[in-house]
């Protein structure tokens, strides 16, 4: 945005992707890795002049904010099912996967630059004590270990079981890893004799 003694400009750049390969090793087992890329660039510029809105006869102010944010997930699976003599279907996944997060800032703003012609192409020519320059630098790594197993006899009576292990860098120390189980029970009603030829229930 340009208007006057006012000029506003900024420029993004975002990539990301879904990368994945399967691979059946035997009939009841499959690995797949997924893996998911992401690029994000970020250029702000910004001037007030004198005789804009914001500088109502004041000083000037001018300012420059780059952003540079990399990340990637990368998922290992590992698929196991098998139906053994037409009632009892078995069925595990285990998960490993690693994300990873890299996010670099950089910003320096000024006030009363001594030629306005130069906007914020040249912010070192304001005074020392005029500047106000920040960076920064975050990186974070997310971890996870996961086992589930399903049993179903029948196709009737479900069971369900799961574990995770997950850490990350961004907790506290000695608090950076936890495990959360959990568990479920299904029962397909629709599919005992008594209701499996009903009109009125189909599924429940």
């Amino acid at each position: 945005l340009t208007e006057g003694n006012y000029i506003d400009t900024d420029r993004s750049f975002n990539y990301f992707a879904n990368i994945f390969a399967s691979y059946q090793i035997t009939d009841d087992l499959k690995f797949r890795l997924n893996v998911g890329p992401e690029l994000r660039f970020q250029r702000s510029n910004d001037f007030r002049g004198t005789e804009s809105t914001t500088g109502r006869g004041g000083q000037n102010r001018a300012s420059k904010f780059n952003q540079a944010r990399t990340s990637y997930t990368v998922e290992n699976l590992l698929y196991y099912d098998k139906t053994f003599s037409n009632e009892h279907k078995l069925g595990a996944t285990l998960l490993f996967s690693v994300q990873d997060i890299q996010n670099e800032e950089n910003n320096i703003s000024v006030r009363d630059i001594p030629s306005e012609t130069q906007t914020f192409n040249n912010l070192g020519v304001a005074a020392p004590e005029n500047r106000n320059v920040s960076s920064k630098l975050d990186k974070e790594r997310w971890t996870s270990s996961m086992a589930r197993v399903n049993y179903a006899y029948q196709d009737k009576y479900l069971i369900e079981l799961i574990g995770r292990y997950d850490g990350s860098s961004k907790l506290s120390a000695g608090n950076k890893w936890g495990f959360f189980p959990s568990g479920s029970l299904g029962w397909r009603i629709n599919r005992e004799a008594f209701l499996i030829n009903s009109k009125l229930v189909n599924n429940l």
